[in-house]
């Protein structure tokens, strides 16, 4: 049951181009309703309840995605519906600067 005194979280994740294990930051915390309201323009895709890689031919030593990750003890929203990750299309993780801000 969620803790309504408690604010809803999500999890922001920097990605890079190939999956290992050092292909993702350690992840930021905000609000549900925070990481919702700066991404009004932004379409968010849901890729599933495990973190998965999104493009395995793609090379970088930069962080270039933005993955959002939303657990069952956070709960959900309309924009976020679904428990599990998502992918932030069209946002560079150099741009992201205004996601990670609390």
């Amino acid at each position: 049951m969620l803790n309504l005194a408690t604010a809803t979280m999500a999890t922001i994740y920097l990605v890079k181009g190939e999956p290992r294990s050092a292909s993702t930051s350690g992840g930021t915390e905000s609000s549900l309703k925070a990481v919702t309201q700066r991404l009004e323009k932004y379409k968010c895709y849901y890729i599933g309840l495990a973190p998965r890689p999104l493009n395995e031919r793609e090379r970088s030593e930069r962080y270039q995605r933005v993955v959002i990750e939303v657990v069952a003890s956070d709960g959900t929203n309309s924009k976020f519906p679904k428990v599990g990750f998502y992918f932030v299309e069209n946002l560079d993780a150099g741009a992201a600067d205004f996601l990670l801000l609390e």
